[in-house]
């Protein structure tokens, strides 16, 4: 297979891209658990909370193009400990882009670089070292590990990092994740850990934790293990500020999928808008199958995928079901599986990307199909594979095409959509020869600009920056 995913399968193409540091495209599911038979909840209707039918309203104008530049490569002047990229690249709004990557002391480090967003001539005027393993954080814990991280547009950043003891010799190693938040470049800060009472939920965090997702508002959400009087189970959390306040449980493993007969066995991806709205891969199964599945020794099958969609503020466990495959047997707005990872935007509007088969990709922008395997690109090629939506704050969804031809990076507002660049183009003098755009739902600010990262001719790597026009 070439990297334009000439020929690729849906099997294929999930495992070529496969899951990636800091939340990426594909996240398996936080767990397994079997729930009993028998357990119910009642997803109720929630205004705002999901996809509206269509878009509602005059869409935005698509830009009339994009200049893209070069604006961070390993081994240079700036930041000179990072020895190579990954696809781990994100944008806020203060002209700060943050990315994950290996660096020369054999490790991984979060960075940091402050633009000068001049149209004509973008460049670095700050950098920083976030954070990166062997850190001591205030907490005395030392990171080992950095699993994920997500920022807002004010600069604060989210992570979940596996830590061990102090880092003195004598500490028994520990290796558990906890949920850490830096808010003004004041540090790190833990907000949820291994063994921390839950207060209204009478139970305590386990050790696991999953995808995290931090809203413009400061709030937190995310996947969690937690051990009540059963055995630890996965469950979706909201924090709504600071490191203080109680965690809300807002979805819990064994709710029941609203109009089927499946219940909630984890959690994959999440996303979180400033509203308080939020989208999620689920994984689940009708209770009797999934025992059946499992006494056959088939665990798979006890794993049909999701996207469900609903709003902090409403009751607990009060969601709707996005999208699902026809397996569930339930009336989804969007029928197919829900392999990659799904975004939310303003008043709920979604952008997600459903498999209806094996072979079968449609991009969905709210209730409008955008993109759809086998079908011509706005390039003119024929679309082999869709890579994860980003959502502007405008509702513009920014998204990858691999097509037989080139991968295209586009942008629709569900009613036209374009191409602003594609493999072969030349930034700065070399040609393009990967892309790779959607691995965060934070990859565009508010004013359109988007980043990724980037392959070029003759094996360099480069964190690109696009500039309406």
């Amino acid at each position: 297979m070439d990297k334009n995913g000439n020929g690729f399968s849906r099997r294929e193409f999930l495992r070529a891209i496969g899951g990636t540091a800091l939340g990426g495209i594909i996240l398996s599911a936080c767990g397994e658990k079997t729930p009993p038979a028998g357990s119910t909840s009642v997803g109720a209707a929630l205004p705002g909370s999901g996809p509206p039918a269509g878009l509602g309203g005059r869409p935005a104008a698509l830009p009339n193009g994009y200049r893209f530049f070069k604006i961070f490569t390993p081994k240079g002047p700036v930041l000179g400990p990072v020895s190579a990229l990954t696809p781990g690249v994100m944008l806020n709004d203060r002209a700060e882009v943050v990315f994950y990557a290996p660096n020369k002391a054999g490790g991984y480090g979060l960075y940091e670089l402050e633009l000068d967003m001049d149209p004509s001539k973008p460049a670095i005027r700050r950098s920083r070292e976030i954070i990166a393993t062997g850190t001591v954080l205030a907490d005395r814990r030392r990171v080992d590990n950095i699993v994920r991280a997500d920022v807002n547009a004010q600069g604060s950043i989210a992570a979940v990092l596996g830590t061990e003891g102090d880092g003195r010799p004598e500490t028994a190693r520990q290796a558990l994740s906890g949920v850490y938040v830096e808010r003004e470049r004041r540090g790190f800060t833990s907000v949820a850990r291994y063994g921390q009472g839950i207060p209204g939920v009478d139970a305590k965090f386990g050790g696991h934790f999953g995808d995290i997702a931090l809203n413009d508002n400061g709030q937190l959400l995310m996947v969690a293990h937690y051990m009540g009087k059963m055995q630890p189970q996965p469950g979706l959390f909201h924090l709504r500020d600071g490191a203080n306040a109680p965690f809300q449980l807002v979805i819990e493993a064994e709710a029941a999928v609203p109009a089927s007969k499946g219940i909630i066995q984890s959690f994959g991806l999440i996303d979180f808008d400033e509203d308080g709205g939020y989208v999620s891969q689920a994984f689940g199964d009708e209770p009797q199958r999934a025992l059946q599945s499992l006494d056959r020794g088939d665990t798979d099958a006890t794993h049909e995928s999701f996207a469900v969609v609903g709003n902090v503020t409403a009751p607990r466990q009060s969601f709707n079901l996005a999208a699902a495959s026809t397996r569930l047997v339930a009336p989804a707005r969007k029928s197919g599986a829900v392999y990659m990872g799904p975004r939310v935007g303003a008043r709920g509007v979604t952008a997600l990307i459903t498999h209806p088969d094996d072979a079968t990709m449609v991009l969905w922008l709210g209730d409008v199909k955008v993109e759809e395997t086998g079908q011509p690109s706005p390039g003119g090629g024929k679309v082999t594979a869709i890579s994860a939506p980003v959502l502007g704050k405008d509702l513009l969804m920014y998204y990858l095409l691999y097509t037989e031809q080139a991968l295209e990076l586009c942008v629709s507002n569900g009613t036209e959509r374009r191409v602003i660049l594609r493999t072969g183009d030349r930034i700065d003098g070399q040609a393009i020869a990967n892309i790779v755009h959607g691995y965060h739902s934070d990859q565009v600010d508010k004013d359109g600009r988007i980043v990724f990262y980037a392959e070029l001719e003759k094996g360099g790597q480069a964190i690109v920056l696009g500039i309406p026009v």
